[in-house]
This record gives structure tokens, C-alpha cells and sequence, in this order.
């Protein structure tokens, strides 16, 4: 994106007096500041506010805006370059704000992904150079991060027990779909087992096709039933017990890669 905007007249002209043989000094160009953002689960975004600076006293011309922007902590490294021609004319002893703005796509191999996603933060660098019209140049460079996206999560969220007439238990498992970033993303699949004391008790799919909106939860409810039908004759000595353990395992299918579920705990019966 190239935007301009004229400003208050900076340095004095340093160039000697007219007819001096001394070159005229180059425009100043500085990357004031940085500005990431993770776009979506295969997308983010870098951009940077530059202040280019003329301090002589006749107009330059932007000719060229050449820049790269590139990861320096992923073992697949991912970058994205671009080339404006603005042409545009910069007055003399005045400034002009430039944004530049860059796409960076993730890894599209599972792998890669998942290894990127797991980072804390991305490491990035922009650096480029700015051709002006009388031929001279001025490069720049900028380093930054980009907090990687948050992989959707799929999890027993709680579990609630009740104990009927001593012939049975009844158990309700709420289980949660989460996506934690600030733009959607499609669970294509989301499937789980439940297995209590060693046995499975419940199997099933969360959903298909599953849009969750940014910072959305989306909740299921599961009920087992712990009786003699499901368990055999020895289900009472569960009564005994404080609590009753289990384990959901599950997976989450998105469009390019597979996130495995696997998550332990207990349920009160007191």
C-alpha cells in the first residue's frame, strides 16, 4: 500500500551553496515502525511505516520501492517480496510517510505447519531500497515477529456425574470447540472416543464442516450411562469410589493438516 502525506520541513539543506561540485545528499529513509498480523491459518501480514526525508532544496522523484520480508526462526523458511513503481514526486526540504505492506503464506506442508504454529513468536525481517529519480538510492531494514496463529482446540471442557437410585450413573461430558484467533477457521472433522475405567463408553463426530468465528466456542454434550448393561455385573463397585477416571482421544481434520486430541481426567462422584 502506497500512501504519502506532506510534513513539516525537516533537516537544512547540507549541500554548499549553488554552483558547488559537492554531490547533493541523498533522501533519508527511515522504518519508523513495524506492524504484524496473522491474517488467518495460512496467512499473515507485514507492514511498515517508512519516513522518507528530502533535505534538498529542489524535488526528488520516487522512482522504485523494492522490499523483502522473511522469516529468521523457522527451519522452513517462508519470505515475500515486492516492487512498486510510485514515481511520484517528493518536494524539496519536506517528508513523505510510505506504507508498505507484505503477505507472507505458512508452510503448506503439515509438518512445516505445525512447527511454525508452535513457535512462541515468528521472527521476521523487512529490508529494501528506494530509487530515486536522479539515480541515487537509499536502503532500509527493520526487524519484527508475528505471533503465530492458535491451532483450534477440541477438549472435554467439563464432566458432571449423577447417581440414580443405585442403579446406575449418569454422566454428561461437555465437550468444547475453541478457536482462540481473531478470524475464523473450518474444522472440516471433528471426532472423538471417550473410554471410562478402560472401557469405551462413547464414539462419536463433534461435526462436519464446522465454522467457528474468531474467538468462538462451540459445545457439544455427551451422556453415558454406567450401569450393568454398559459395564456388567461389577459397575457397583464404581459406587465405592470417589471419582471415576477417563480419557477423550479424538482428531481434528482442517483443510491441510491433522490435529490429534488426547486429554485425561477425573469425575466427583461425592
Amino acid at each position: 500500500m502506497w500512501k504519502s502525506s506532506c510534513a513539516l520541513p525537516l533537516l537544512p539543506l547540507i549541500a554548499c551553496a549553488s554552483g558547488s561540485n559537492e554531490p547533493l545528499p541523498p533522501p533519508e529513509v527511515k522504518v519508523e515502525r513495524i506492524i504484524p498480523s496473522t491474517q488467518s491459518l495460512r496467512e499473515a501480514n507485514v507492514r511498515a511505516k517508512i519516513r522518507i526525508t528530502n533535505p534538498r532544496e529542489l524535488p526528488v522523484t520516487i522512482a522504485k520501492v523494492e522490499y523483502l520480508v522473511r522469516t529468521e526462526n523457522l527451519d522452513t523458511p517462508i519470505e515475500g517480496r515486492s516492487t512498486l513503481t510510485p514515481n511520484s514526486e517528493l518536494p524539496g526540504k519536506s517528508a513523505a510517510e510510505v506504507e508498505l505492506s507484505q503477505d507472507l503464506a505458512f508452510p503448506e506442508a503439515a509438518e512445516a505447519f505445525l512447527a511454525a504454529a508452535g513457535k512462541e513468536e515468528i521472527l521476521v525481517q523487512m529490508e529494501g531500497a528506494i530509487s530515486f529519480g536522479d539515480g541515487t538510492s537509499a536502503s532500509f531494514i527493520r526487524k519484527g515477529s508475528i505471533a503465530p496463529p492458535n491451532l483450534p482446540r477440541f477438549v472435554v471442557h467439563e464432566a458432571q456425574s449423577s447417581i440414580y437410585e443405585g442403579e446406575g450413573i449418569d454422566v454428561t461430558f461437555y465437550l468444547r470447540l475453541i478457536n482462540e484467533n481473531p478470524f475464523s477457521v473450518v474444522v472440516e472433522n471433528a471426532s472423538y472416543e471417550i473410554v471410562m475405567s478402560g472401557k469405551k463408553v462413547a464414539e462419536g463426530t463433534a461435526g462436519i464442516g464446522i465454522r467457528l468465528t474468531q474467538g468462538a466456542v462451540q459445545e457439544y454434550e455427551v451422556n453415558v450411562t454406567v450401569d450393568e448393561t454398559s459395564f456388567g455385573k461389577g459397575w457397583k463397585s464404581m459406587l465405592d469410589q470417589e471419582s471415576l477416571s477417563y480419557s477423550m482421544t479424538g482428531e481434528l481434520v482442517m483443510e491441510n493438516f491433522n490435529l490429534p486430541v488426547e486429554q485425561n481426567g477425573s469425575i466427583d462422584l461425592n
